[in-house]
């Protein structure tokens, strides 16, 4: 389990799950939200079709680290959490990103800039 998942898990009491949403490759997945933002019904019917959609179905938040390879420096940084939530969620994303850097505050934490 990765640093902050524990965090979000021990620290805020938030139940933790580790999920795949399916899919290799997240660029036909970035169309859902190009649809969902529309309001063009033949475009929101195809939402149905999309695995991320269904994938948040089952989850609040989803919590990925932000870059996709091993942090550049051997003290771990410079890697955080990305949070995602459900479509309009936004409000839901910044209460839990708070909530994350209240129990986990990285503020005074900065890589060497060598």
């Amino acid at each position: 389990m990765t640093k902050a998942a524990t965090v979000f898990e021990r620290d805020l009491g938030c139940p933790v799950e580790q999920a795949h949403p399916g899919w290799v490759d997240p660029f036909d997945t970035f169309w859902t939200v190009v649809m969902a933002d529309t309001d063009l019904a033949g475009m929101r019917a195809l939402l149905e079709s999309y695995e991320m959609w269904q994938f948040m179905a089952e989850y609040d938040l989803l919590i990925t680290p932000t870059l996709a390879v091993p942090p550049f420096t051997a003290d771990g940084m410079p890697v955080g959490p990305q949070i995602a939530g459900r479509h309009l969620a936004d409000a839901e994303v910044l209460r839990a990103s708070a909530a994350f850097e209240a129990a986990a505050p990285w503020a005074a934490s900065w890589p060497p800039l060598s």
